[in-house]
């Protein structure tokens, strides 16, 4: 956002800015590997346990708009290793774009570029503007302010300047200050007196990754930091917001829009996003198994995720018993609609009709394997799909002859001899056996082509996909074992 007037074609340079920012980030990578061993080192050594939680929360961010707790220094630990390298990295490719180029090309002097990271966490921003000013080869010393609630953040800000130079990165000048901030409350609140202080003289402000997670609190407060901000920063200030979702921009358009402010959008071609996609999958392989805690949308459990998430009200990774109940509770009346993709919504319904009043404790008691008055997700997943025999029935009855691999091949879309999850629904919505199957499960409609339920779906998938090998896919020779078929 800026309060500058002038027109500009987005599109414009961006061919040029795309090779430029592609070498940036191979610049940036080179840095990161030597940096975040060292960093890690000055640190708190990381609990996985602790982390994994942390990211079990930071995965209901969106939904709950609400921040997680940071204060555990060996959870932040994990934190920094799994972010810290593509959220820098994403810094510095907004800072690429022509737009943003542009901008801070009209606003040009020598002078030090005074910046504020609002919720500035561990110092992404610090590295991500450093970096960029280098590749760039600006004069301009920096001095940035991160900001933030969680005063833990401090060890990491306090040693970032002196890990930077230990790994060769010119940071002569520069200037790291660690300060209190709070972006619920008003400039005039105490937490917020640094950002006050300093706004009238801030060059650029970064909001990165942080208004989301307080999106309720904001709201309720009706964006009074905001206001206070839009208000008081030169307007030749230059504010970057980076999230992880849009839903909030339109609202922070229209206030900026309401005092004299302009704002674009910066959007880069795909290859760019996925290097710094890239960046944070290699941190998740890093970590082991945390990849398995934040689901894609194309994982067959992804909307059954989103279920238990929503049923842990107080975020903690597991359904106590007292959610279990709220959980009965909600599917003995009609189930709101984004519910109704999720299997637990639907087990849980036989569950209450089959045990009435008691329905919730006996079903906890069916889930919490060891008794220990919780449920995991893995309890949650093993209750779906458990060992006894589950097995699809299909339209035509005899398999062997029928369900042959050029049978599989016409459902295979993307000619690539494995069935994901939407081809798998487009065979079962077909094939199943409409009298055998259950209509709310199955997923039967009028429509044609009919599209399978989630939950046959799952079920087929986990008959078939013997390897278990994270692809969500079946292959032509699990097909084939499968459906005891030789050709």
């Amino acid at each position: 956002m800026s309060n500058d007037t002038a027109s500009h074609d987005p599109q414009k340079e961006l061919h040029a800015a795309r090779k430029c920012a592609l070498k940036y980030l191979k610049y940036h990578e080179t840095v990161l590997k030597a940096l975040m061993p060292v960093l890690l080192d000055k640190l708190a050594p990381e609990d996985r346990v602790k982390s994994r939680k942390l990211m079990r929360k930071l995965s209901t961010v969106v939904q709950w708009e609400c921040s997680p707790d940071f204060s555990d220094e060996e959870a932040r630990s994990g934190y920094i290793r799994r972010h810290f390298p593509h959220r820098s990295a994403q810094l510095g490719i907004i800072l690429s774009h022509p737009d943003v180029v542009r901008l801070q090309q009209e606003r040009s002097s020598e002078h030090e570029l005074l910046v504020a990271s609002l919720g500035g966490g561990p110092g992404c921003d610090v590295v991500g503007m450093v970096l960029h000013r280098n590749f760039t080869s600006q004069p301009r010393g920096l001095r940035v302010h991160v900001l933030d609630i969680e005063q833990g953040w401090r060890q990491a800000n306090d040693v970032l300047l002196e890990c930077l130079r230990a790994c060769d990165v010119e940071c002569r000048g520069d200037a790291v200050v660690f300060s209190s901030c709070d972006i619920v409350r008003p400039l005039s609140d105490g937490a917020n007196f640094t950002l006050a202080q300093e706004m009238p003289a801030l060059d650029i402000v970064l909001l990165s990754f942080v208004i989301a997670e307080n999106l309720k609190a904001v709201r309720e407060n009706e964006f009074a930091m905001f206001k206070d901000m839009f208000e008081r920063v030169k307007p030749s200030c230059l504010i970057l917001v980076l999230d992880c979702t849009h839903k909030f921009f339109e609202a922070l358009q229209d206030l900026a829009l309401s005092f004299g402010w302009q704002s674009r959008r910066i959007e880069w071609p795909k290859d760019i996003n996925g290097h710094c996609k890239n960046a944070q999958e290699q941190a998740e392989d890093d970590g082991q198994e945390e990849s398995d805690l934040l689901m894609e949308e194309e994982h067959p459990l992804y909307m059954e995720h989103l279920y238990f998430n929503a049923k842990d009200l107080d975020r903690d990774g597991v359904i106590n018993e007292q959610e279990f109940e709220l959980h009965f509770q909600s599917i003995s009346s009609d189930r709101e609609e984004e519910e109704e993709d999720a299997m637990g919504a639907q087990l849980g319904g036989k569950w209450f009709v089959g045990n009435e009043t008691d329905a919730g404790k006996k079903a906890f008691e069916q889930v919490d394997k060891n008794k220990d008055k919780k449920v995991t997700w893995d309890e949650w997943v093993a209750e779906l799909f458990h060992d006894q025999p589950q097995e699809p029935f299909y339209v035509d009855g005899a398999l062997g002859d029928v369900m042959t691999v050029d049978m599989m091949r016409s459902f295979d879309l993307d000619n690539d001899d494995h069935l994901n999850l939407t081809e798998i629904r487009n065979f079962v919505g077909k094939y199943m056996n409409r009298e055998m199957v259950e209509a709310g499960v199955a997923g039967f409609s009028s429509d044609k082509p009919r599209k399978g339920g989630v939950g046959m779906s799952y079920l087929f998938l986990l008959e078939f996909d013997k390897d278990h090998d994270s692809k969500v896919k079946v292959s032509v020779e699990e097909w084939k074992d499968g459906f005891h078929v030789r050709r």
